[in-house]
């Protein structure tokens, strides 16, 4: 399903970007799907990556169908108002050549230069009712506002939180599927910031959070990425 994939993964690994990568849910044909990627790339991944998929209704969990295919994992959304996902990319180690190896950093042999752990959070909504709360994750962008009421060019707030906790100084994008980390707004000392809805379509705002691993031994920094994904569909006459 995911063409020109292989090659595009290894050119994010040696090139360092791949930690810029992200999670994002989206409706691709007649499938939900886990995008893995950066931008407009749709990344392979291994089904084993996505380590939950969770949907929700008036609060209560929703019962999701997965089917994990060769390069990406799909779901039946079963009437769910919001969708959240986990997805795990391990721990990576780069050398000072610039090559990467997918090992935690008390295992890699080399010349280290950094070692990395790294997750991603991905939540999506499908309901212009739904009430948004945080789903738990250890980063998130939560929005005050159900953004599926409004319209391209309106403006919605939405908090950071990291650990549950707000996240000052967080760099949100409001259009990571076409700008990437480009156009970015930062998040005031209460975790907030305001964004503008740029699509009629689908919108994904992402925010990235690098802190120091808890495993020394294991990696330098824990890498986290968190999206927030919804598709507007504005009725026009």
């Amino acid at each position: 399903m995911f063409k020109k994939t292989a090659i595009a993964l290894l050119a994010a690994l040696f090139s360092g970007s791949i930690f810029a990568h992200g999670a994002w849910i989206a409706q691709q044909q007649d499938k939900y799907v886990v995008v893995y990627g950066h931008g407009a790339e749709n990344n392979a991944y291994k089904a084993e990556q996505v380590k939950r998929i969770e949907g929700y209704k008036k609060g209560e969990k929703t019962i999701l169908v997965r089917k994990d295919h060769d390069d990406f994992v799909s779901f039946d959304l079963a009437g769910s108002e919001l969708v959240g996902v986990e997805f795990y990319n391990g721990f990576w180690t780069k050398f000072k050549d610039g090559k990467w190896e997918q090992k935690p950093r008390n295992e890699a042999k080399g010349d280290i230069e950094l070692g990395t752990e790294s997750a991603k959070y991905a939540v999506s909504l499908f309901d212009h009712h739904a009430k948004i709360k945080p789903l738990g994750y250890p980063l998130e962008i939560v929005p005050e506002q159900n953004p599926l009421e409004m319209s391209e060019g309106d403006s919605v707030t939405v908090k950071v939180l990291f650990n549950g906790k707000p996240l000052a100084d967080a760099k949100v994008t409001n259009d990571y599927v076409n700008l990437g980390e480009d156009g970015y707004k930062k998040t005031d000392k209460d975790g907030k910031v305001t964004l503008t809805i740029r699509n009629d379509g689908l919108n994904v705002f992402e925010v990235g959070h690098r802190v120091d691993h808890p495993n020394k031994d294991k990696a330098d920094k824990l890498s986290l990425s968190a999206t927030f994904s919804f598709v507007l569909h504005e009725h026009k006459h």
